[in-house]
């Protein structure tokens, strides 16, 4: 299961996705954001790829309205298709594996 934290206190070091429902302000490891491990969050990053031709990973990254409904409706999608379970390697299709291991 991917964990959405929303407390920083709960987070130890900073190999961390940050998503601030904000402007970029120069600031990092905000409030008000969710995080996500990076291992987590590289599940789900051939979606942000997909809907975002100019998101970079090692990046900040402003992403508009319109572009974050269709990551969520593409987010949606991706649970419904987990949710039948798939076949395992039709998971490469939709999934990224960050690490050799994953």
């Amino acid at each position: 299961m991917i964990e959405i934290i929303t407390d920083v206190h709960n987070l130890e070091g900073t190999c961390y996705i940050e998503i601030l429902p904000d402007i970029y302000k120069g600031e990092c490891w905000n409030t008000s954001s969710i995080y996500f491990t990076e291992e987590n969050f590289s599940y789900m990053l051939p979606v942000f790829e997909k809907c975002c031709k100019e998101f970079d990973y090692y990046a900040f990254n402003e992403i508009d309205i319109d572009t974050w409904k269709v990551i969520s409706f593409e987010l949606e999608q991706l649970k419904i298709f987990l949710t039948e379970k798939p076949i395992k390697i039709s998971l490469k299709e939709v999934l990224g594996f960050p690490f050799v291991y994953s």
